[in-house]
């Protein structure tokens, strides 16, 4: 996927979803300028995500709105 370089400038809002918006972001780049090698890591840690607006439809077909939280770990 190219990337589209828009994290941190401001952009118009779409107004419709768009998965060719996602950007991914490189760890491996970073690691290497500290000369951190890529199958050993000197740390552990997470990503915490929280997802302000997830949403589903139950089985029934009503809405469900909630906030969920995510961890992964690095």
């Amino acid at each position: 996927m190219k990337s589209l370089n828009v994290l941190g400038r401001q952009v118009n809002y779409p107004k419709s979803y768009d998965p060719n918006l996602l950007e991914t972001i490189e760890r491996s780049s970073t690691r290497a300028s500290f000369s951190v090698p890529e199958n050993t890591m000197p740390f552990n840690g997470f990503d915490y995500w929280t997802c302000y607006e997830l949403s589903w439809l139950s089985d029934s077909g009503q809405p469900i709105s909630a906030v969920g939280f995510l961890t992964v770990p690095s």
